[in-house]
């Protein structure tokens, strides 16, 4: 079997549609309730919403959203990458890589070794140290193949539904004596002015 060729590109706002297809094959696979919890929060915004973000990811210096694609010019995978911080409190510079779509992972892993690649290129152009990439827990194959890559484990990231949590808390009888989120809503004041 011949080695696939594959090449990274920037993707311009003439592929918007390329990207939607790649997010609907996402969204389309498999039962709704084996889907990762990203692809059923990313139904929510399926449609106007998710157009709007590609373009607005397009244009953000950082951001890079690029399409993998194979010699004879047919796009076989996407991804986002991000600069951002490895958290909150240590203001370490890092590329976050994001929706990486490969459909099939392609067996002999040139897609996903090629999106890794730019990612790396993206960090070293940027001056970041690390590479962050963005994993459902449960898919197996994908975890692996980051794990080959030299990448591991950072942190678990959990998530919950407003109301989810909102049923659980009251079930388990959480009294806040001040809520803070009506401390958040506030406008702060300042003062000396």
């Amino acid at each position: 079997m011949a080695r696939l060729l594959v090449r990274v590109r920037d993707a311009v706002p003439e592929d918007i549609d390329v990207l939607l297809g790649f997010a609907e094959q996402v969204l389309d696979g498999g039962d709704v309730s084996t889907r990762s919890p990203m692809a059923r929060l990313a139904e929510g915004v399926m449609g106007h919403q998710l157009r709007e973000r590609y373009a607005r990811l397009l244009g953000d210096r950082e951001h890079r959203v690029v399409l993998a694609q194979s010699d004879a010019g047919a796009t076989v995978g996407v991804a986002v990458f991000s600069v951002d911080m490895i958290s909150a409190l240590l203001t370490v510079p890092v590329i976050y890589v994001s929706h990486v779509i490969v459909p099939g992972l392609e067996r002999d892993r040139a897609v996903g070794r090629a999106l890794v690649d730019a990612a790396t290129t993206f960090a070293e152009e940027i001056g970041a140290e690390h590479v962050i990439v963005g994993l459902n827990p449960g898919g197996r194959e994908s975890n692996r193949f980051f794990a080959r890559l030299g990448f591991t484990p950072l942190i678990m990231r959990r998530i919950a539904s407003v109301p989810a949590l909102r049923r659980s808390l009251t079930e388990h009888a959480v009294r806040t004596p001040n809520p803070l989120g009506s401390r958040l809503a506030r406008p702060r004041l300042r003062r000396g002015t």
